[in-house]
């Protein structure tokens, strides 16, 4: 009985600490609702992630890949590969590259030299990441029926997981930057179904499981989530040291 008091009144601090957290925090950040949806979606994705890694060492496969790849070659025509490829195309690494460059050197000319950096370390970080994921599960691609022949291991799929943080980290800043608040929704919108198109353009030219695409998917919000914290939170760090300080 002792320690449940003990126990109640620990869990009650930690709560208190937690609210009072918070509500420091919204006074210093008026943009309060990225870091805390962050961190929501941070939880989540590894949740949803470690589950379908937990699937996928235990059964080796799942139903909806055979039934989403039957669905794709099923409905295969010339039309539908020339899109296919070109939409994998804008999400692969070369494009990235380009890409993740031309927003850096947009920053860096607009005076944004720390968002520069931090948008360049993001993409690196997560390609990293990504082969440190292939590297772990050793899944090997499809191998019938494909249209490309990519090289590397298949489970988290790369386009997938490296494009959609890209497309979450830069919809992070048009949300911030953008004055018209309407446009900055409708392009993220966008950006989003874009990115939703390129992983499913994996699966459709047979060098993907749909489960690496979701995998990948998991992975990225979880890096980029992971990411925009720790980038708020260290702003924060440096904010309150310095008004502790003055």
């Amino acid at each position: 009985m002792k320690n449940f008091f003990v126990g109640g009144t620990w869990g009650k601090k930690l709560c208190n600490n937690i609210h009072n957290f918070i509500v420091k925090y919204k006074k210093y950040d008026r943009d309060a609702f990225f870091f805390f949806t962050s961190i929501f979606m941070a939880i989540i994705s590894l949740f949803l992630f470690l589950k379908l890694a937990e699937d996928y060492y235990e059964y080796g496969s799942w139903s909806i890949d055979t039934k989403v790849y039957s669905y794709f070659l099923s409905i295969r025509n010339e039309k539908l590969n020339s899109a296919a490829k070109f939409i994998t195309n804008t999400g692969g690494v070369a494009s990235v590259i380009i890409l993740t460059t031309a927003v850096v050197t947009f920053f860096y000319i607009n005076k944004k030299r720390k968002e520069s950096f931090h948008f360049a370390l993001g993409i690196i970080g997560v390609w990293i990441f990504n082969e440190g994921l292939k590297a772990i599960f050793k899944r090997e691609r499809p191998s019938i029926d494909r249209l490309l022949n990519p090289s590397g291991y298949s489970f988290p799929s790369g386009h997938a997981m490296i494009f959609l943080s890209f497309i979450i980290l830069l919809s992070y800043y048009i949300l911030l930057d953008f004055k018209n608040k309407n446009m900055a929704r409708l392009i993220t919108l966008l950006l989003f179904i874009y990115a939703g198109l390129v992983g499913m353009s994996r699966v459709y030219l047979g060098v993907h499981y749909f489960s690496d695409v979701i995998g990948g998917w998991l992975a990225g919000i979880l890096w980029s989530s992971t990411f925009i914290v720790i980038n708020r939170a260290l702003a924060y760090k440096k904010y309150v040291k310095y008004n502790t300080i003055k």
